[in-house]
């Protein structure tokens, strides 16, 4: 049997979602920062 992801909920039942605050990951910083470049580029 394959390893699913931890996004990868295809078909199982998901529960409750974890709402609270949590430190962000390095990817989370990242990607944050990539999105904020992308969003301050002139003609865009």
């Amino acid at each position: 049997m394959t390893m699913r992801g931890v996004h990868d909920l295809g078909d199982l039942p998901a529960g409750p979602i974890d709402r609270s605050e949590h430190e962000r990951s390095f990817f989370e910083q990242r990607v944050d920062a990539m999105m904020r470049l992308l969003a301050l580029q002139p003609g865009s």
